[in-house]
């Protein structure tokens, strides 16, 4: 790891750390960085930034999602593990040329904070920089993500709130609808149970797989609310809290069930959604 390089005013409790495989790319965000009177070191893969972060306090992390040996999102998780135990968090920004659609809830899923694309905007790269070094911008950052994707924040008051049926209808066609819901139903049974076997064996990366798997699918019949606790649950995962994790599983469960009887009080007149969700034992999921 390239030792730290500073602009006049380097304070240390701003230091950063940039982790970026690319000479070029390193040589611009250090002129950018050090415009704004702050001190980077360097890690060249996510392997020398997880030992970094084990030796040094960072005020940010600027993280490549794509490097050789050990990528961004996996240092991340590394990361999140490694400061889990103790009362540090660090912010982990990242800094990446991905630009398909889904990537930004990947990065945020792996444990990272924020997103910046490169080619790097510099007046949007200054106020990110700047937004995540203030303490309080972090606190207040955990809180409201602890508040919108753990279970104790998945408060649905109204089986009306479980997904916007008309909307479904009118998107896939109404007839389309009803072998969707089955689908879903199948598959999330099917899943929750593999869920079970692969958290009593704290198998992190099958779990996070999982509940990457059933996010997806919650959001394409529209249920908002299943797909964040899906997210959640990816996330405690991630960083192996393992009673975070159960208390996910819980809430989804509890969610599937709710939403299965609201499709079957509210589609009564639909033949064939009611007949493709009635033909569906009760989850135990």
């Amino acid at each position: 790891m390239e030792q730290r390089q500073s602009g006049d005013s380097l304070k240390k409790s701003t230091a950063l750390l940039l982790v970026e495989d690319s000479i070029t790319n390193q040589k611009v965000a250090l002129v950018l960085i050090q415009r704004l009177g702050l001190s980077a070191d360097i890690a060249l893969n996510g392997q020398e930034a997880v030992e970094a972060v084990k030796n040094n306090r960072y005020g940010l992390i600027l993280m490549d999602c794509l490097m050789p040996d050990m990528d961004g999102f996996e240092a991340t998780r590394a990361i999140r593990r490694l400061q889990q135990p103790t009362q540090i968090y660090t912010p982990i920004l990242a800094v990446t040329a991905l630009a398909m659609q889904g990537d930004r809830e990947r990065c945020l899923a792996a444990g990272m904070d924020d997103y910046i694309s490169k080619p790097l905007d510099k007046e949007l790269f200054n106020l990110k920089v700047k937004h995540w070094l203030q303490p309080e911008a972090v606190s207040r950052h955990q809180m409201l993500t602890r508040e919108q994707w753990s279970p104790l924040g998945q408060k649905v008051s109204g089986d009306e709130q479980l997904l916007d049926l008309h909307e479904i209808e009118a998107f896939y066609g109404r007839e389309t609808v009803g072998e969707m819901m089955a689908n879903f139903f199948r598959n999330a049974e099917n899943k929750t149970r593999r869920l079970k076997t692969y958290m009593a064996e704290r198998d992190a990366t099958v779990v996070a797989g999982l509940a990457y798997e059933m996010k997806i699918s919650s959001a394409a019949i529209g249920a908002r609310s299943l797909e964040n606790l899906c997210l959640w649950l990816q996330r405690a995962a991630v960083m192996e809290d393992w009673l975070e994790a159960s208390q996910a599983l819980v809430s989804i469960e509890d969610l599937h069930e709710r939403l299965k009887k609201y499709l079957l009080k509210t589609t009564q007149t639909h033949d064939l959604i009611r007949q493709s969700t009635s033909s569906l034992p009760t989850p135990k999921i």
